[in-house]
This record gives structure tokens, C-alpha cells and sequence, in this order.
């Protein structure tokens, strides 16, 4: 049951009713998130790559429309 509440006309044939709801608990907090990294630290987990094998040949130029 709600322990604050009340009525109250509204117009001829309207009423507007209000409530509150107790809370049973305090709120949780959550957990501590970790820091975030700085753009002056590497992203874990790649690798600096080096091209393999021959580099590919200047494609020419296409039109996307056909015809």
C-alpha cells in the first residue's frame, strides 16, 4: 500500500489520483569499471603487419554504371 496518496477532481466527470511508492532498498552501487586506456597506449592484441609476397597492380579506373 502506498503511504502518500491523494484525489482530486478534475473537470465534471474526471478525477486525477497520485501515489507514491515506497523504496525497499538503497540502490546498489556498481562496480568499479577499469581505466581507460590513453591514445599514447597500444591497442592490445594487433600486430604490426608487413606486406607479403608481391604488391598488388594499379587497377584501372571502372564506372559503376553499366553500359
Amino acid at each position: 500500500m502506498s503511504e502518500s496518496w491523494g484525489v482530486r477532481p478534475d473537470g465534471d466527470q474526471g478525477k486525477v489520483v497520485w501515489f507514491t511508492l515506497p523504496t525497499a532498498s538503497p540502490p546498489v552501487k556498481a562496480p568499479p569499471r577499469p581505466a581507460r586506456r590513453t591514445a599514447s597506449e597500444p591497442a592490445p592484441g594487433f600486430a604490426e603487419a608487413e606486406p607479403v609476397g608481391r604488391t598488388p597492380e594499379h587497377a584501372p579506373a571502372r564506372s559503376a554504371v553499366v553500359g
